[in-house]
């Protein structure tokens, strides 16, 4: 097994290369640091492309603004993935991602599904960094849990609790990414979410928006 993190160099594409490397996974990395120092070859608006790079599975781990195209691009090449979240922030772009994925290869990042009880209501998140996306679409998985869930940004501490009470520790967070990883790595779906999973996602936060806006 062979995995290409595109954006392992990133704050969230080294975090999964540290999981590779834990559970035993070869990887390569993709990414626009190291194009700078090795060549590696750019097509437009700093996409890669991958027509060079040998590997059985990918982990999307770029900026938002680049998920549909790689994602397109490993759906036409016929190579599974885990895109993070969000899928997009355009709903058009998600659309066609699903009916573009007819063999289900695509999965979107879910980590908080494996952290969370079963249901998860009444969720609150509070964490003072946000990541570029802003907190509403940083906390996307949570609002997608729960359309109703508390985000704030004050606390320096990272803070989150669900079911009125019950409190999830940040060492769960972690130990959350490595069984996501693991579950793609096994093929073990079940416990993924699909690219209409990242549909639904992005439409619940932007209904989330216009919510606040009104």
């Amino acid at each position: 097994m062979r995995v290409l993190v595109v954006g392992g160099l990133g704050s969230i594409g080294r975090r999964y290369c540290a999981i590779l490397r834990y559970l035993g996974i070869e990887y390569e990395v993709l990414d626009i640091q190291k194009m700078r120092i090795d060549g590696s070859a750019l097509l437009t608006d700093n996409i890669f492309d991958l027509n060079d790079c040998v590997f059985d599975k990918a982990i999307i781990a770029t900026t938002t603004d680049t998920h549909f195209r790689y994602c397109k691009r490993l759906i036409e090449i016929g190579k599974p993935f885990l895109c993070e979240k969000p899928l997009s922030k355009n709903l058009e772009e998600c659309k066609e991602l699903v009916e573009l994925d007819q063999q289900k290869l695509g999965f979107i990042v879910n980590n908080y599904r494996h952290c969370l009880p079963i249901p998860s209501k009444r969720i609150s998140y509070n964490y003072f960094n946000t990541g570029s996306d802003e907190a509403l679409w940083d906390a996307c998985q949570l609002i997608y849990l729960d359309p109703n869930a508390e985000i704030m940004t004050s606390s320096p501490i990272w803070e989150l609790s669900c079911n009125l009470g019950t409190e999830i520790s940040y060492r769960s967070l972690e130990n959350s990414y490595v069984e996501m990883i693991q579950n793609f790595i096994l093929d073990r779906k079940i416990y993924l979410w699909t690219l209409e999973d990242g549909l639904k996602m992005t439409q619940a936060v932007l209904d989330r928006i216009q919510r606040e806006n009104k």
